[in-house]
């Protein structure tokens, strides 16, 4: 029996599902959503505002 850390669990879920670390999000969708302020009908915030900039910007984040 073998303890995992959380850490070393959640990066094998990335790894082995195969989910890109944006969680899909492209430079094209993340330029609409700013374009048109919201998602789903909810404005976004202005911490959404900025990861979505640095996204359409052609940032690549590190964390999920």
């Amino acid at each position: 029996m073998g303890l995992f850390n959380l850490k070393e669990i959640n990066s094998m879920k990335i790894e082995h599902q195969g989910i890109p670390h944006n969680a899909g999000i492209t430079v094209e969708k993340a330029k609409t959503i700013l374009r048109e302020g919201e998602i789903g009908g909810k404005a976004i915030s202005k911490k959404q505002k900025r990861f979505f900039g640095f996204v359409a910007g052609g940032g690549k984040p590190t964390r999920v």
